[in-house]
């Protein structure tokens, strides 16, 4: 008597592997909602900055879009045509991935913990910066001092200004 090598009806076995397969990804994308729950906006940030994404970060004062290239506690550092804009998270309205990067994005090397930290590194470095305020408000200067709540800026017409560290969502310095 013969016995057939696969005793499995064929369209079974098609229509088991099929359910199986369904299973298998329904699975999968219940992980990956799991993770994204417990996640922080700069943790998913900091995958847009591995992957080299195009982002726009929108806020009251404004939009900037640019290569996100750094992201630690309140911090986004992207890089846009013509300058370099520090984003405070805690600011910000809207993160927009525009365009998804096929090739590797930037290291991460670190940088600094927090937008703070960052403006700190600007006033050592005595470059120019422009403050963008929630409200849209534009302060352009030296940074002479990050304080605990605010950061006084040597305005290009050389008056002192005080500018809430809460309200400043935006950071611009020019390449």
């Amino acid at each position: 008597m013969n016995q057939p090598d696969n005793p499995i009806d064929p369209d079974l076995e098609r229509r088991m592997k099929a359910e199986v397969r369904r299973e298998m990804e329904e699975a999968e994308a219940q992980s990956r909602t799991l993770a994204a729950r417990g996640s922080t906006l700069v943790e998913a940030l900091a995958v847009s900055v591995q992957r080299g994404d195009m982002v726009s970060v929108v806020a009251g004062a404004g939009q900037f879009t640019g290569l996100a290239k750094y992201a630690r506690g309140d911090l986004l550092s992207i890089e846009g045509q013509a300058a370099l804009i520090e984003c405070n998270l805690a600011a910000v309205d809207e993160i927009v991935v525009d365009t998804r990067a096929a090739r590797p994005g930037s290291s991460v090397v670190h940088e600094a913990e927090s937008f703070a930290a960052r403006l700190g590194l600007i006033e050592l470095s005595a470059e120019q910066v422009e403050l963008v305020s929630i409200g849209g408000t534009k302060v352009r200067g030296s940074i002479t001092a990050v304080g605990r709540d605010h950061v006084v800026i040597q305005t290009v017409s050389g008056h002192d200004s005080y500018v809430s560290l809460a309200r400043i969502v935006f950071a611009v310095r020019p390449t």
